[in-house]
C-alpha cells in the first residue's frame, strides 16, 4: 500500500498564496473606496453645514436692516448702506444686548465681502467710530471662486451698485438683495432677500461715538 504525504506540496503552497494576495488586494481596494466615500460624505455635510449656518447669518442681518448712516473714522457720514459688485457695508438691527447693560446700541456696521477664495462678515463694535475703532472679521466660506451681488429699487429693477445713478436721497435702501455664490469646484447657487418695507422709510441721522 502507498501512504498518502501529510505535507503540500511547493506548487500549492504558491497557488494558495497566489489566491490569497488577490483576495487581500480586492479587499484592500474596497476598504479604501469606503473609506474615501465616508471621507468624501463628511466633508459634504461640513460643507452643506457651513454653508446653512453663513446663509442663516446672512438672512437675519439682511432682514433687519435699517436707514441709519454712520460716521466713519475720519469722523464723515457714510451711507446707510453701500453695496458694490462683491461687498456692501450696511447698518442692521439683531445686535446682542440683553437688558440694555452696556452701553452701545443693538444696531451694528457689517460688510459681507468675497476676496480670495473666501466669503467673509466683518463688524465694527460701534455704529459712529473713532479714529482708534478696529473691525472684527469672520470667516464664513471658503473655497469660494466668486461672490457677487445685486440691489433691486422699489421698481424692481437691478443694479450692481447702491446707491446706483439716479436714485435719490429716499430711498437709501434697496427692496432686496441677491447673493450669487460660485465655488471652486464649479458649483453656483442664488438667493433672494427682500427687506422690510419698514426700513426704507427709515432715516436716523448718525449721531455720537458710543452709539
Amino acid at each position: 500500500m502507498r501512504k498518502n504525504n501529510a505535507g503540500f506540496t511547493l506548487l500549492e503552497v504558491l497557488i494558495a498564496l497566489f489566491i490569497f494576495t488577490i483576495v487581500a488586494t480586492m479587499l484592500t481596494t474596497a476598504l479604501h473606496r469606503v473609506i474615501v466615500l465616508q471621507s468624501g460624505a463628511e466633508q459634504a455635510g461640513e460643507r452643506l453645514r457651513q454653508l446653512q449656518i453663513t446663509l442663516l447669518i446672512f438672512s437675519r442681518d439682511v432682514e433687519q436692516a435699517v436707514a441709519r448712516p454712520v460716521l466713519d473714522t475720519a469722523g464723515k457720514e457714510e451711507s446707510a448702506f453701500i453695496g458694490g459688485p462683491h461687498d456692501f457695508v450696511f447698518t442692521h438691527g439683531g445686535h446682542a444686548n440683553p437688558e440694555g447693560i452696556q452701553l452701545q446700541s443693538s444696531l451694528q456696521r457689517t460688510r459681507y465681502s468675497g476676496s480670495k477664495g473666501i466669503f467673509s462678515r466683518t463688524t465694527w463694535a460701534v455704529l459712529d467710530q473713532a479714529p482708534s475703532s478696529q473691525p472684527h472679521t469672520r470667516e464664513l466660506l471658503k473655497d469660494v471662486k466668486e461672490v457677487r451681488f445685486e440691489y433691486f429699487n422699489q421698481q424692481g429693477r437691478a443694479y450692481s451698485q447702491w446707491p446706483y445713478l439716479g436714485g435719490g436721497a429716499d430711498e437709501p435702501l434697496p427692496k432686496a438683495i441677491r447673493l450669487y455664490l460660485t465655488f471652486s469646484n464649479g458649483e453656483k447657487m442664488s438667493q433672494l432677500y427682500v427687506l422690510p418695507l419698514k426700513t426704507t422709510n427709515t432715516n436716523v441721522p448718525a449721531s455720537s461715538p458710543l452709539s
